[in-house]
Order: structure tokens, then C-alpha cells, then sequence
């Protein structure tokens, strides 16, 4: 039921926001931010295209007609996400029966557009209701004799009292990851103090974590001091499982930017602020 409700709150207005910008030709409802561009659309040129290039997304939006686009950059011939592209990984699935059954066959029109974009706000809405979902699960673990009310209470304001709703669940960010990631870090967490087997598992995914959103290396820096700490026996394996995100990290790298070390703002080489 938590989740239920919150994915329904999450997309109640999603139509509304549809209607509207397709009445006005515009997609400021659905997209708030250029940013979401890259992750949202990802998904369909994966399944339709079969490519991580963003090409035939350029020049359908209007701040897609500037000369540098800020979050993509031009490698060859091609543009690619300035971006982490895992977010966009993560919500390829929610795409696939609508590309199947040939509902978006091109994003040749503004109505097409409009449907890519809603699938990725939909998408979203799903990945932050699990994260709310996760919030509650982690209040049990700490509290489970407490009240279910203010348990209750809690994840409530969790869902719709933070940036879960503002900003995770109305598109494809890095954050709407990165909270997913991070809940499901903290529930292991608290699963190991009882049975410590279960720490292990916290290194894959605090890999992930960073892979989603880089500055939540501070984080993984801090979780991995204490499994040092306070659960050395199971820092090897710790260390071991968190290894093939690293991998991922370079092979992304070298397939978006022909580069094992250079990511995203590195292959844009802009490290300035485009605004005055």
C-alpha cells in the first residue's frame, strides 16, 4: 500500500502535465530541466536504435539548438550523455512494451516527444516509490517494537515532504537513482547488524551508488571506513564485490567517450559555468 499510494500520488498529475504541453506545444510540464534529456530519452534510442547516441534527439528541443548543448558532448560524429547513464540503464525496461507493440515508432513529432518524456516520468515515479518503500522497511529494522503511526508518519514525510517528490520522482535525475541505491545501502546495513553476512553486499552497491551520481563517493568513502572499522573481517569481500562496478565505470567510459579514464565533463573539456 505504501508503495501503491505513493506511485499514484507521484503520477496524478502526469496526464494533466501532458495535455497541457501538448495543447501549448511544449514540454516544460513533462521535462522540467534540460537535464533530464539525456537519461529520458536513452532508453528508447537503446531499444528503438540500438545505440547510446543521443543524435536524433538533437534539434527537437529548443535548447537543444544551441551550439553546446551543457549536457551533451560531441565525440566523432556523435553526441553522448555529459551525464552517468545508469538512471537511464535502470528505466530501459519501463520502456520496452511501448516500443514493442510500436506505439513511439519515431520522435519525428511533438506528440512522440511527449510520449518518450511521459514514460520517463512515469519511471521515475516508480524508482522513488521502491525508495519510499525502502524508507519504511529501514524505520522497521530500527524500531520494530515502535508504532506503526509514526512509522507511518515518517515515510510519509519522506515521500512528500522532500526532494523525493520535487525533484526524484518528476524525472529521470541522477538523484531519483541515487536515492534508490542509497536506501537499499542502509537496509543492508542494518540487515548485517543482526547477521553481519549481509555487509559484504553493501560494497556492490555502494559501487553502484557512485556509478549513478559520482559525488556519492563521500558517502561510499564513509561506509567503507566503517566496514574498515567495525567490520574488517568483511572488508575483502567487501573491496571484491564492489570491483565490478569499477569495471563498469571504465567500460562506460571507454564506449560513450573512447576513453577508460576520461568521463563525461572530461570529454566536454568545459569545466566553466555556461551562465553568467
Amino acid at each position: 500500500m505504501i508503495f501503491i499510494t505513493s506511485f499514484l500520488i507521484y503520477s496524478a498529475n502526469i496526464k494533466f502535465d501532458y495535455d497541457r504541453d501538448l495543447k501549448h506545444h511544449i514540454t516544460r510540464r513533462l521535462l522540467p530541466a534540460d537535464d533530464l534529456i539525456p537519461n529520458t530519452f536513452l532508453p528508447y534510442m537503446i531499444l528503438k536504435n540500438r545505440t547510446l547516441a543521443l543524435n536524433a534527439v538533437m534539434n527537437k528541443f529548443p535548447m537543444t539548438k544551441v551550439a553546446k548543448p551543457g549536457y551533451v558532448v560531441k565525440v566523432g560524429d556523435d553526441y553522448k550523455s555529459v551525464y552517468p547513464i545508469l538512471t537511464g540503464l535502470l528505466a530501459t525496461p519501463f520502456y520496452l512494451v511501448p516500443i514493442l507493440i510500436n506505439k513511439i515508432p519515431n520522435i519525428d513529432t511533438h506528440l512522440n516527444i511527449l510520449k518518450v518524456i511521459m514514460l520517463g516520468r512515469i519511471s521515475a515515479s516508480l524508482i522513488a516509490s521502491v525508495s519510499v518503500l525502502l524508507f519504511y522497511l529501514i524505520l522497521e529494522k530500527l524500531n520494530q517494537k515502535g508504532k506503526i503511526s509514526w512509522k507511518l508518519v515518517l515515510t510519509a514525510f519522506y515521500a512528500f515532504g522532500t526532494s523525493t517528490w520535487s525533484i526524484s520522482s518528476r524525472g529521470l535525475w541522477l538523484h531519483t537513482t541515487s536515492q534508490l541505491i542509497i536506501s537499499l545501502i542502509i537496509l543492508v546495513f542494518l540487515a548485517g547488524l543482526k547477521k553481519d553476512k549481509y555487509i559484504k553486499w553493501a560494497g556492490l552497491l555502494l559501487g553502484l551508488a557512485v556509478l549513478a551520481r559520482p559525488t556519492n563517493i563521500v558517502i561510499a568513502f564513509v561506509m567503507s571506513a566503517y566496514v574498515f572499522f567495525y567490520q574488517r573481517e568483511h572488508f575483502i569481500k567487501f573491496v571484491l564485490l564492489a570491483l565490478p562496478t569499477i569495471f563498469l565505470w571504465f567500460l562506460f567510459n571507454y564506449v560513450l567517450y573512447g576513453s577508460f579514464f576520461v568521463e563525461g565533463y572530461a570529454a566536454k573539456n568545459d569545466h566553466n559555468w555556461t551562465t553568467s
